[in-house]
């Protein structure tokens, strides 16, 4: 039989009386493969019958020999009387670097690359632009310098305190840290970028906004209540922060020993100092509300409550011998050191038979 070329717009063998020599694909599939994409044809039948003719091979090309005779060694390479369709489209030639200049082309600058490069500061610029200038943000914030450190904080503090709202701290070498009301803070937009260095204006801009944005969590209401009602105070002509303070309560309460050891490492305050500033607060007891009623509980009542759940009379609460029995340090304010007082615990004090009178 016959077989006639499966190149588009080949006549090989079509006519009877010409007979042209045609080659079977390759069977080897990479090989095979290599013929399909020379040949101009999407639609190449996977067939063993599928030929293509000599007239698209060059002269005197090379061959090998297959099982006995010999076919090419390389993939067709002439193609006549192609559609247009078919023909390849040829890569346009390079532009040289001078005709694509905005200059050649009256293009303007970019705009991009212009803010970008108006955008870096160092921290000198930074410190010169504070100290005269005010920063236009929808809130207010005043910028002092401290030796090599800028410090960036609201104009506001929070209710009945000496804390601002928040605070950005620049370094000489414009590494920075975040604080808000009173506790550091990672800034997020800038974190998940991995900028740890301000020395750009937006990058700044972004900080300060973020930090405006945050609100008051759990932890920092009760700090601030704690802070308020501690009313911290001067001693001699030092004055503890509220950093300072909050974690030497919470070495206290850890172990008297290390307190004492760490106390003056650390600048922390005496302990007479702490017991001062605890017993501002009333003590033993915490107020609640119940179904449109007040009560208070002790600490009598609370321990009461811990050793029924222990003797297995009630199981109302989730008390823990730890939290209904603190340090007595801690036990200056119920609210902040009770570490389990939900629901539950509520009803079991409800249930106990001195809140009944």
């Amino acid at each position: 039989m016959v077989r006639k070329c499966c190149v588009t717009g080949c006549r090989s063998n079509y006519d009877s009386n010409d007979k042209i020599t045609v080659f079977r694909l390759p069977r080897d599939k990479e090989e095979r493969q290599r013929w399909k994409k020379a040949i101009p044809r999407d639609n190449i039948p996977d067939h063993p019958n599928t030929v293509v003719c000599i007239k698209h091979f060059p002269e005197g090309f090379e061959t090998v020999s297959v099982k006995g005779s010999l076919r090419p060694k390389h993939p067709p390479s002439i193609f006549c009387n192609l559609p247009k369709s078919l023909i390849p489209t040829p890569v346009p030639l390079a532009r040289t670097t001078s005709k694509s200049s905005s200059s050649v082309r009256s293009v303007q600058n970019d705009e991009l690359e212009t803010y970008s490069q108006k955008d870096i500061v160092s921290f000198d610029t930074l410190c010169s632009f504070v100290g005269s200038h005010s920063f236009t943000f929808p809130f207010s914030v005043s910028a002092f310098r401290n030796d090599d450190l800028l410090c960036i904080q609201s104009t506001d503090y929070l209710t009945s305190s000496s804390i601002p709202r928040f605070l950005l701290t620049i370094c000489h070498d414009q590494s920075f840290q975040g604080f808000h009301a009173g506790v550091k803070v990672s800034i997020k937009s800038l974190s998940s970028n991995k900028i740890v260095k301000l020395n750009r204006w937006s990058q700044i801009q972004e900080a300060l906004r973020y930090l405006n944005s945050l609100d008051l969590d759990h932890k920092q209401t009760v700090l601030l209540e704690h802070c308020v009602s501690l009313n911290t105070t001067r001693v001699g002509t030092l004055k503890y922060s509220t950093e300072i303070i909050v974690r030497a309560f919470e070495y206290l309460a850890t172990s008297r020993s290390l307190y004492n050891q760490l106390r003056k490492d650390f600048g922390l305050p005496s302990l007479a100092t702490l017991n001062r500033l605890s017993s501002k607060k009333k003590t033993g007891e915490i107020t609640f509300d119940h179904n449109g009623e007040e009560h208070t509980a002790k600490w009598q009542q609370i321990r009461q409550v811990q050793k029924c759940e222990d003797a297995q009379l009630c199981t109302m609460s989730r008390l823990t011998y730890q939290a209904a029995n603190p340090k007595p340090i801690e036990t200056q304010i119920v609210e902040t050191c009770l570490k389990v007082f939900c629901n539950e615990t509520k009803e079991a004090l409800i249930e106990h038979p001195e809140l009944r009178k």
